[in-house]
């Protein structure tokens, strides 16, 4: 239930985490289940540590604290230490020498509580969400180790392969041209796999002064990992020189971008099939293989890559791929297509013809 406005300035952190398990249960039915229970633990630690505090009452100093508190947890405590309250756990911790909470628990665990505050900076119940920059500095081992994505070398291999110049593809299956464009647009938009399999004609945008497309959840078959996914992403000025428009005025005037592609596998992807085979055909056709590579997401952490390669801002950047925004100034204005454009722009060519 919405607090009216005259109360929110009173307005107790619980009343804030119940109305947005309200919220997040009405807009995402499909996702709201999963995100409560994993945002719950931290919550409730949260709301422990500060029990009865008012919204506007927390500042950024109480998260640097709550942070302090929760690098001294116990990992997984059993069952009798579990139920003591935080600060006898880590008495706990202390005498038998128990493994503490990991840098990315810790993270992750302030990260939810971030996304509650953000949601209450839109409802107007708090000017800045104080959570934001107080884990900025920890460096998790995801992020460092950099192995998700492709070095220039494997960069070189793929686009240089017959699947990129000889008209190649499945024997076994058709997905219509989606095994060669899709790398392509993930290669030049950082975008996740399925943003671009589930893309329709309509969100495509050849003609507009910076040819873009719109990554969005408008369509009933369309999802995004969350709200401030949705954007535009210029197209690379190569994308254009390889045929796309070509390819787009040939499929119907109305319809999906990858029209052989359906819904398979347990998760109900556009992707699943073409992304398996393109994983097949990597490994066993060009020998680009390695720990941790995930073949159609590692054009994403190229792209990330070559962006901090090209001292790019991050928020320019994040705005790009869809990636919230990691400091206050990053919740006022929007970046228009022509300095996304400049960006995308930059972005070396996968390969020349």
């Amino acid at each position: 239930m919405i607090l009216p406005l005259r109360l929110m300035c009173r307005a107790s952190q619980l009343d804030l985490w119940e109305e947005y398990k309200a919220t997040l249960t009405s807009r995402e039915p499909d996702r709201a289940e999963a995100r409560i229970r994993t945002y719950s633990a931290p919550m409730n630690k949260f709301l422990t540590t500060y029990s009865g505090r008012t919204v506007t009452s927390i500042k950024k100093r109480d998260v640097a604290k709550f942070r302090l508190l929760l690098e001294k947890l116990p990992v997984k405590p059993n069952a009798k230490i579990k139920a003591l309250p935080l600060a006898k756990q880590i008495e706990k911790a202390d005498e038998e020498k128990l493994p503490r909470t990991s840098a990315t628990s810790v993270r992750n665990q302030i990260n939810a509580i971030s996304a509650v505050f953000t949601y209450g900076v839109s409802q107007d119940y708090i000017d800045i969400n104080p959570v934001i920059g107080t884990v900025s500095d920890i460096k998790t081992s995801k992020s460092i180790k950099g192995d998700k994505g492709f070095n220039k070398g494997q960069i070189t291999t793929i686009f240089s392969s017959k699947l990129f110049h000889d008209n190649y593809g499945p024997v076994k299956a058709d997905y219509g041209r989606a095994h060669y464009w899709i790398p392509i647009l993930l290669y030049y938009t950082g975008a996740r796999v399925e943003e671009i399999a589930q893309l329709h004609l309509s969100d495509i945008k050849l003609t507009h002064e910076v040819p873009h497309l719109v990554i969005t959840n408008e369509q009933d078959d369309q999802s995004l990992k969350n709200d401030g996914s949705v954007r535009a992403v210029p197209l690379h000025n190569h994308v254009i020189e390889l045929g796309f428009a070509d390819y787009v005025g040939d499929l119907p005037s109305s319809g999906r971008l990858f029209p052989k592609l359906t819904k398979t596998g347990t998760d109900k992807k556009y992707n699943t099939r073409v992304r398996v085979w393109f994983s097949k055909y990597l490994r066993d056709d060009l020998g680009v293989n390695h720990k941790g590579m995930k073949p159609m997401h590692g054009f994403r952490h190229t792209f990330i890559t070559m962006c901090r390669e090209l001292n790019v801002r991050n928020d320019v950047q994040n705005t790009i791929l869809g990636h919230s925004q990691s400091d206050v100034s990053g919740q006022y204005g929007s970046f228009s297509l022509k300095v996304k454009n400049e960006l995308v722009q930059s972005i070396p060519k996968c390969f020349t013809d």
